[in-house]
């Protein structure tokens, strides 16, 4: 779908295609938004989507296409993660591609404590995450 809208499209503007081919691209274009709204009808359930929730997805997505490339992004906020990232992580990741990753996430939360005041209730927090990213790098 993002491959229709964002190269194809303006190809096929760009070059004075006949209509005809627009016509088919934007066939293609709703075909592929209808599979992918029909994918969330079917996984609705373990979506824990609604059928409101369903119909207003499809309704964005098909009123305006662009935003249907979006879908996943929306599902994903919708959702949320269920777990612990780093557990997550651990379960999922080859430890090859973990590693920087959890060197990363130290990074970040030591950044995170060196603007932090020492005397709030987040500095002590944000410790205590950077000693479980330290653990499991070990």
């Amino acid at each position: 779908m993002a491959f229709l809208l964002l190269v194809a499209l303006p190809v096929l503007l760009l070059s004075s295609a006949s209509p005809l081919l627009l016509l088919v691209l934007l066939g293609l274009v709703y075909l592929s938004i209808a599979v992918a709204v029909y994918s969330c009808w079917t996984r609705r359930l373990d979506l824990e989507l609604t059928k409101r929730d369903v119909a207003l997805l499809a309704a964005e997505a098909f009123c305006c296409p662009p935003f249907a490339i979006n879908l996943v992004r929306k599902l994903c906020q919708k959702r949320g993660l269920r777990q612990d990232a780093l557990t997550l992580a651990e379960r999922l990741m080859p430890a090859t591609r973990r590693s920087p990753l959890l060197a990363a996430v130290e990074g970040r939360a030591q950044l995170n404590i060196d603007f932090e005041d020492v005397s709030s209730a987040r500095y002590e927090e944000m410790i205590r995450f950077r000693s479980r990213v330290q653990e499991r790098q070990s």
